[in-house]
């Protein structure tokens, strides 16, 4: 089975000014409403990705089997085939 991990941003700008728990929330309801098949979806919240000026972003990424979960924490974005989206709307 397919794992992906999806994390928004919830930094200062992205989460206060750019209400990215508005789009953690969409996801959250679409999820729960319609499950994507062949695939685990992980959701959760990252501080920051460095990238205020064009949130709220969200970064998506597949977790490869036997990747060390630490550095998946450490350096979300290093990882291959892994987009940041930025300006996401719910």
């Amino acid at each position: 089975m397919r794992r992906l991990k999806v994390l928004v941003c919830r930094g200062p700008d992205c989460g206060e000014r750019r209400h990215s728990a508005e789009v953690h929330a969409a996801f959250v309801s679409r999820l729960r409403a319609a499950p994507l098949d062949g695939a685990e979806v992980e959701l959760g919240w990252q501080s920051c990705f460095g990238q205020c000026a064009h949130g709220p972003n969200v970064l998506v990424r597949e977790v490869r089997p036997g990747e060390n979960g630490r550095l998946i924490a450490l350096m979300p974005t290093m990882a291959p085939g892994a987009v940041l989206y930025h300006g996401v709307r719910p």
